[in-house]
C-alpha cells in the first residue's frame, strides 16, 4: 500500500505519528509523510518519503481564552499556509496516489487531499478524541462558538471558495470523526472513552523509539530531579522560569529545565542546582525524574505517563487546561493555581510526598507499557481499512 500521512508542522502532531509510518514501513508499506523543512529528518529517520513542503515549524498566537475571533484568526493563518503547500501537495501526489491519506485531525490539508485525490482518509488524533457529547470545539475553545460572527463566516467562505479550486465542493469538518480514528491516547485516559463508537481506536502514546535523540545524565546521580519544561510553542515565559529558579535555589532538588530557544532570561546566573538548556531529549530526561513541571500538551502529558512520573500543571490554552484537568481526575499530579515561587515549591513538594499520586502514576504506566504496541495496532488498522 502507499499511504500518505499528513499532519500540522509542529512536534506535538508530527512525533506521535512516526512509530506508525516507521511500523509501516517496516511490513514492506510506501509511505510518504508530508513535512516541513525543520521537521524533515524526523521523517527520513523512520524509512518514510518527506514531501517538503514550504512551511516554518508552527508558532501559532498563543490564546490563553480561545474564543470566536481566535479561530477566525487561525482559519484565516491556515488558509494562507494551504495556499502554498496545496500545489505542492498535487504536484507530488497526482502521479503517486495514495491508498489512504492518514491525516491529524486539526489538518484540513489531508481532508481536501483525499477528497481532491477520491481516496479515503483516516484521522490520527494526537489530543483526546471528541464527538457528538465532547465536542472538539468544547475542547479546544474557551467559551461558546459564535457561528454569526461575520469575520468567522467570511473565513469559512474563502475556505470554501479555496476548496472548489481543488474541485471539492462539500463541507469540510474537522469535527466530524473519519470512519477511521486513531486515536493516540490511552482509553485510561481518555475523558468517557466507553461512549466512542467503534470507530475510535485508543491505540495509546506514539512514543517510539527515541534513542536517537540521546541520552541525558543528571548531574547528581541519586539527587530527587524535577524536570520543567513548557514544550516547543509556548514558552516565552521568563518570569515563570525565574520563579522556579528562585523556588528550588539552594534546595536539595536536582532541577532541569528546557526553556526552549524563544526566552531570554536576562543573563542570570542558574543556581548551582540548576541545569538549564534550550532544548533537551524529554523521554530521555523524564526516565530520571521524580516531578514533572509541565504544561500538559499532550505529547508531554503522555511522556509522563509512559514514564511513570507525577505532574504538576502549568496548562496554559484550552486543550493543556483539558489535559490537566484529566491529570488530576485520575490523581496523577495537581494543578498549579500560584505561579509564585512559593506556589510553585508548595505544589511539587505536595505531589513528590503524595504517595497516591505515585501509586495511581505507577499503575497507569505499567498497563500503558503492558499493553500491546500501538503502532502495530495502528498499522493493523490501517492495512484492514484499505483492503
Amino acid at each position: 500500500m502507499h499511504l500518505a500521512f499528513l499532519t500540522p508542522n509542529a512536534y506535538g502532531h508530527v512525533t506521535p505519528a512516526l512509530p506508525l509510518a516507521r511500523e509501516l514501513v517496516r511490513r514492506g508499506h510506501r509511505v510518504s509523510f508530508a513535512v516541513g523543512p525543520d521537521l524533515e529528518h524526523l521523517v527520513r529517520q523512520t524509512g518514510a518519503e518527506p514531501v517538503v513542503l514550504p512551511t516554518d515549524l508552527q508558532n501559532p498566537p498563543m490564546f490563553e481564552h480561545f474564543t470566536t475571533e481566535d479561530l477566525t484568526e487561525v482559519l484565516r493563518i491556515g488558509l494562507a499556509e494551504r495556499r502554498t503547500s496545496m500545489p505542492v501537495l498535487m504536484d507530488y501526489y497526482r502521479d503517486n496516489k495514495p491508498d489512504v491519506v492518514c491525516t491529524d485531525q486539526l489538518d484540513y490539508h489531508g481532508q481536501l487531499l483525499a477528497e481532491a485525490l477520491d481516496v479515503p482518509y483516516a484521522y490520527l488524533v494526537p489530543t483526546m478524541a471528541t464527538n457528538e457529547e465532547d465536542s472538539l470545539t468544547d475542547l479546544l475553545m474557551s467559551e461558546p462558538l459564535d457561528f454569526t460572527y461575520p469575520p468567522l463566516v467570511q473565513a469559512q467562505q474563502e475556505c470554501r471558495d479555496f476548496f472548489a479550486g481543488y474541485g471539492v465542493y462539500k463541507e469540510l469538518n474537522a469535527a466530524e470523526p473519519a470512519r477511521l480514528n486513531l486515536v493516540f491516547v490511552p482509553d485510561e485516559f481518555q475523558t468517557n472513552a466507553e461512549k466512542f463508537d467503534d470507530t475510535f481506536h485508543f491505540i495509546g502514546p506514539g512514543i517510539g523509539d527515541r534513542s536517537q535523540e540521546g541520552e541525558y545524565r543528571p548531574k547528581v546521580p541519586g539527587a530527587r530531579l524535577l524536570y520543567i519544561a513548557l514544550g516547543t510553542i509556548w514558552n516565552d515565559r521568563p518570569e515563570f522560569f525565574h520563579n522556579c529558579m528562585d523556588a528550588f535555589a539552594d534546595t536539595d532538588w536536582q532541577v532541569v529545565m528546557a526553556v526552549g530557544g524563544k526566552v531570554d532570561l536576562g543573563g542570570r546566573v542558574p543556581p548551582a542546582n540548576f541545569d538549564i538548556h534550550r532544548h533537551l531529549p524529554q523521554l530521555a530526561v523524564l526516565r530520571q525524574a521524580d516531578v514533572f513541571l509541565t504544561h500538559n500538551g499532550m505529547g508531554s502529558t503522555m511522556g509522563a505517563v509512559y514514564c511513570g512520573v507525577p505532574m504538576v500543571s502549568a496548562a496554559q490554552v484550552p486543550e493543556q487546561m483539558a489535559n490537566a484537568r484529566r491529570v488530576e481526575e485520575l490523581g496523577l499530579g495537581r494543578r498549579l493555581s500560584d505561579t509564585s515561587a512559593d506556589g510553585i515549591f508548595a505544589a511539587v513538594r505536595d505531589v513528590a510526598d503524595d504517595a497516591s499520586i505515585r501509586a495511581n502514576v505507577a499503575e497507569l504506566c505499567h498497563r500503558v507499557n503492558s499493553k500491546a504496541n500501538g503502532a502495530a495496532l495502528g498499522a493493523d488498522l490501517l492495512e484492514a481499512f484499505v483492503r
